[in-house]
């Protein structure tokens, strides 16, 4: 079975409530994966990696790698994983997640960084559902980390 079909039915399964269960078969599928190879796989996989995680570490490890692939990433590989995402609108998300980690682990500071580089990345996005939910919890990221409120042009 190829790497993102058993990805994708491992998503499945943590957003069932198996996180055990996702992590054990998403380890499995990465000891697959060549360190090199399938930057769209290395990105899913570590993205949902991480949210199967219960130690704040490792999350914050798992969003890193997932952050990592995504420099390889392109609209047309993305399509392989959601036919109407584009890598613009799924690297905020990349962002946000590391920022969300860095505040679990007490580090306002980099949370901060990793916040503005989701708030600048966000602002290029089209006004949709995804991204006006990911402009709001940036918005909520950014104010726990800190940096107090942040006025965001709206795109036209």
């Amino acid at each position: 079975m190829p790497a993102m079909t058993r990805i994708m039915d491992t998503i499945a399964t943590l957003q069932g409530g198996d996180r055990v269960g996702a992590r054990q078969a998403f380890a499995e599928i990465w000891k697959g994966l060549v360190p090199d190879g399938d930057c769209l796989a290395r990105c899913v996989l570590s993205h949902y990696m991480a949210d199967a995680q219960d130690d704040p570490s490792e999350e914050l490890r798992w969003d890193l790698l997932a952050l990592e692939a995504s420099a390889g990433l392109t609209d047309q590989n993305m399509k392989r994983f959601n036919a109407s995402l584009t890598r613009a609108e799924f690297l905020p998300s990349l962002h946000l997640n590391v920022a969300a980690d860095y505040l679990k682990l007490g580090d306002p500071e980099r949370a901060r960084g990793h916040a503005m580089q989701a708030n600048d990345l966000a602002q290029a996005l089209p006004d949709t559902d995804l991204a006006r939910l990911t402009r709001g919890a940036i918005a909520r990221v950014l104010a726990e980390a800190g940096a107090g409120p942040i006025t965001t042009p709206q795109p036209a």
